[in-house]
């Protein structure tokens, strides 16, 4: 009994800690002498901005795709995520992006 109330206290405190933003990305920044081949973008909604940073080939076409057509992004954490949706820091994302076309 008490194994099964700590596994999912920590599957709580696990689930707890995982957060999605949703915006539009409005910035793009690359460094070529980076060891990664990755990509920082700036993801912005009506109230909050902040940086994130991707490295696989897959989330840098996404993003890449979701600039060019003003496409709706979200970027969901499972793992290390940042506080809020509005972070001054460049957050590295642990999770997935999913994008989705403009409604208007």
């Amino acid at each position: 009994m008490k194994k099964t109330l700590l596994i999912s206290l920590l599957l709580f405190c696990a689930n707890a800690s995982a957060i999605s933003c949703k915006g539009k990305v409005t910035e793009l920044d690359n460094w070529s002498d980076s060891p990664e081949n990755g990509l920082n973008f700036k993801l912005t909604s009506d109230t909050d901005s902040m940086w994130i940073t991707t490295t696989t080939k897959e989330q840098v076409s996404m993003i890449l795709m979701a600039m060019a057509t003003d496409a709706d992004v979200v970027a969901s954490w499972t793992c290390e995520s940042p506080p809020s949706c509005d972070s001054n820091t460049i957050t590295k994302l642990c999770g997935h992006i999913s994008v989705k076309k403009s409604s208007n």
